[in-house]
């Protein structure tokens, strides 16, 4: 079972593509049935067949020019999914440009139905994916985060905090952060609250039990930067 989940681990995007093309299908004849009244294909398996693979050819054009299949989805964030819906309203209105000149009717009323339900459908599978990675890294027996203590809180403290908190397998926990700045004092940057200034780091390391410090920051001297880091068993 182990060896199954470990090959099918390194197959992610073939299996993420291959569960796109049942999400855009399934999303269709829903949307199809639902415009007839009725879940039979009798009569119109000819253009319900014709219509479905258009619509998987211009969705894998689509989600293939934005590249989505290149994104790490484990890894994901909001900016992520709000291009996966891009894509899929992009993909629906191709599909309609390109079934009008074949003839094929569909009815307004479909492909509205099936850009709601791809869209609602996909970014669900997408963010359950998320969620599951989330929770098997933290699951997992050697999943420790050392509590991190990040100097610095400028923009440079935002984005490394929002790195390290997209990706699940990240040793590192940011606990809380220092500036100078004392106006900053209360307020969070990725969530992660600014509770005092440099010269309260040896009080904050003791009470938030800080296994690390980051320096975000290149004002810093040699001098403090090196007595700060004896305050934390691991300074990086």
């Amino acid at each position: 079972m182990t060896k199954l989940y470990i090959k099918l681990k390194k197959l992610r995007r073939s299996l993420l593509f291959l569960c796109d093309i049942f999400l855009w299908s399934i999303s269709f004849y829903l949307s199809y049935s639902v415009s007839r009244d009725s879940f039979s294909l009798l009569g119109n398996e000819k253009e319900f067949f014709l219509s479905c693979v258009i619509l998987n050819i211009c969705c894998c054009a689509v989600f293939y020019y934005f590249k989505l299949y290149q994104k790490m989805w484990r890894y994901a964030d909001i900016e992520d999914f709000f291009y996966v819906e891009i894509a899929v309203v992009s993909s629906n209105l191709l599909f309609f440009v390109v079934v009008i000149p074949l003839g094929i009717a569909l009815g307004p009323r479909t492909h509205i139905l099936t850009m709601l339900m791809s869209s609602f459908l996909l970014f669900i599978f997408r963010l359950a994916y998320r969620l599951n990675r989330i929770l098997e890294a933290r699951n997992s027996p050697r999943f420790y985060r050392k509590r991190m203590l990040i100097v610095g809180g400028g923009e440079a403290t935002f984005f490394v905090s929002k790195e390290i908190f997209k990706s699940p397998d990240s040793d590192c926990l940011p606990v809380c952060i220092v500036d100078d700045d004392k106006i900053k004092t209360g307020r969070s940057i990725s969530g992660v609250k600014v509770v005092g200034t440099t010269s309260e780091i040896p009080k904050i390391c003791d009470i938030h039990k800080i296994d690390t410090i980051l320096f975000s920051v290149s004002s810093i001297s040699p001098s403090d930067k090196k007595r700060f880091s004896t305050f934390a068993p691991r300074p990086i």
